[in-house]
């Protein structure tokens, strides 16, 4: 028996010593899909992550183009107000009482 590696086996004994290889090969399968699961679900995890911080910098780049669009729309008030003082000479004339420097720097 041990110089040719053998067992020898009645019915009974190699039925169990069949279905002990059968567990044995089906745990092996288990623990290959368990590994690989766990190989994915890292990996998902590593993904999950990248894109929460590309919803951080959308959300950055969002809020600095909504802070842009907020000056603009105060630039267009200010312009429109200084339009709407043109069109009245009086309201043109006490603008330049009121602050002489900046008609100055427009003179130049």
């Amino acid at each position: 028996m041990k110089k040719y590696k053998i067992t020898i086996m009645g019915p009974n004994t190699l039925s169990a010593f069949l279905q002990a290889l059968h567990m044995g090969f089906q745990t092996l399968k288990v623990q290959k899909h368990a590994s690989q699961i766990h190989d994915d679900l890292k990996m998902i995890a590593t993904r999950f992550g990248r894109h929460f911080d590309g919803i951080k910098e959308l959300r950055k780049k969002l809020e600095d183009a909504i802070g842009v669009t907020d000056n603009f729309g105060r630039d267009a008030r200010s312009i429109m107000r200084t339009l709407e003082n043109i069109k009245d000479p009086e309201q043109v004339e006490k603008a330049i009482k009121e602050d002489v420097d900046k008609v100055k720097v427009l003179n130049k």
